[in-house]
């Protein structure tokens, strides 16, 4: 194979010129989806299809206090 293969919580690329990817489980799933079709393409010569992740969303618990829910790279408290 001339390429390597990650997803999920192993997987830490550059996502655009100054951003790298968070390693997360988030999206394993759709990461394992790529990387699974990518193999089959690279081991028969065929085009691959490009990963683009343009969403990140976390949402921390505060209990009483609130939550924390950041999406992409800003945060805001609610």
């Amino acid at each position: 194979m001339s390429a390597e293969f990650a997803a999920g919580d192993v997987a830490w690329l550059p996502i655009d010129d100054s951003h790298l990817c968070v390693t997360s489980c988030q999206h394993g799933r759709q990461m394992g989806r790529f990387a699974g079709h990518n193999v089959v393409c690279d081991l028969f010569g065929k085009p691959m299809l490009p990963l683009y992740i343009d969403w990140y969303t976390t949402i921390l618990d505060l209990g009483p206090r609130g939550a924390v829910y950041t999406l992409s790279r800003y945060a805001r408290k609610v």
